[in-house]
């Protein structure tokens, strides 16, 4: 169950960014973008930091969790480079920050 609320906070905490970055008029579909995004990322990090391969450590994950989300919401959305990246961004931080924030 814990997993399941730490994945609903990131959810919640990426639109409410998104939403703000995009000042209320995000590209067409970006909530369900950003659902699919995490449902992707969150399960494999998730697994880096919990699994066998939990010695990678917390930022190295994190770096690749941005670096896929990024390419994601560039392949999906259809962004200019510099906006994906900066979603990508933008929402991670927020969701780090929340990371050690939360329990």
């Amino acid at each position: 169950m814990i997993y399941l609320g730490t994945l609903f906070a990131t959810v919640i905490a990426e639109l409410l960014v998104a939403a703000l970055l995009f000042k209320g008029r995000p590209p067409k579909d970006l909530w369900t973008v950003i659902l699919c995004v995490n449902l992707c990322t969150h399960p494999v990090a998730s697994f880096l930091l919990n699994g066998p391969w939990h010695g990678l450590g917390f930022w190295p994950i994190e770096w690749l969790v941005l670096l896929a989300e990024f390419a994601m919401y560039l392949w999906v959305t259809h962004l200019k480079t510099s906006r994906a990246a900066y979603l990508s961004l933008a929402t991670n931080g927020c969701t780090v920050a929340l990371s050690f924030l939360l329990p």
